[in-house]
C-alpha cells in the first residue's frame, strides 16, 4: 500500500511538471494564415510540445503536407521583448532546414524565415522563405 502512494505522489508529480514545463515555450502552439492560399505556403503550422511539428495546407485539414521533429538551438528575447530562436526543422522525407524566426512581445504572431543552407541572419518580408502566422487561439 505504501507503495502505491509513493507511486501515486510520483506520478502525479510527473504528469504535473509536464504539463506546468510544457504549456512554456510560447513557439509551441498552433499558428494560422488564412492568405495562404496557394497550398505552396501552409495556412496552419503546429509546434508541439515534444518537439515534434506538422504543417496543413488548410486551417480545417486533418491530413499533414508534412511532419518532423524540430530543435530550438538557440532562445533569446530582445530588448523589445520579441522572443526569438534558430530552430533545425527535420522533414524525414525532406532536408533539414534553419530557421530564424521570432514570436511577438505579445505572443500573438510567429514570423519566420527558412533557409537550406545555414540560419538566416534577418526576418525580412522580402525574404525568400518568409512566413507570418498568427497565434490561432487569438485567430477568431
Amino acid at each position: 500500500m505504501r507503495a502505491l502512494i509513493v507511486l501515486t505522489i510520483c506520478l502525479s508529480m510527473f504528469i504535473y511538471a509536464d504539463v506546468s514545463l510544457s504549456e512554456s515555450d510560447e513557439i509551441c502552439c498552433t499558428w494560422i494564415n488564412l492568405k495562404y492560399i496557394q497550398g505552396k505556403i501552409p495556412q496552419k503550422v503546429v509546434f508541439h510540445h515534444d518537439g515534434t511539428y506538422a504543417t496543413y495546407g488548410k486551417i480545417d485539414s486533418a491530413n499533414a503536407l508534412s511532419r518532423g521533429t524540430f530543435q530550438v538551438v538557440k532562445k533569446w528575447t530582445d530588448s523589445e521583448g520579441f522572443i526569438w530562436y534558430n530552430i533545425i526543422m527535420n522533414d524525414p522525407r525532406k532536408e533539414k532546414i534553419y530557421k530564424l524566426a521570432r514570436v511577438s512581445e505579445n505572443g500573438r504572431n510567429l514570423e519566420f524565415v527558412c533557409n537550406k543552407d545555414n540560419y538566416p541572419t534577418a526576418i525580412n518580408p522580402d525574404s525568400t522563405g518568409y512566413c507570418n502566422y498568427m497565434r490561432a487561439s487569438m485567430a477568431y
